[in-house]
């Protein structure tokens, strides 16, 4: 069988550092001795839809809402750079 593909999977990496919900976290902002969660997310932009997420550390469920909200808008602009 032959599959249309329908859109692109965009990734980015966000996280919180020490509270504060952050996108596109480099190794030295993982590496911080605070409390740190780096979480992977990969989503596709035609609908939205969350594709992968992983979390490394800990973080509410306050906090880990607005990383992922800010990581879908980073995606959108990362998948129009892809496209």
């Amino acid at each position: 069988a032959c599959f249309k593909m329908k859109d692109i999977v965009s990734s980015i990496a966000v996280g919180v550092i020490d509270g504060t919900p952050v996108v596109d976290l480099n190794y030295d902002e993982e590496a911080l001795d605070g409390e740190v969660a780096d979480i992977p997310l990969a989503m596709i932009p035609l609908t939205g839809e969350i594709t992968l997420l992983q979390m490394d550390g800990r973080v509410s469920k306050e906090n880990l809402m607005k990383a992922i909200e800010l990581g879908k808008k980073a995606m959108l602009k990362v998948s129009q750079v892809q496209k």
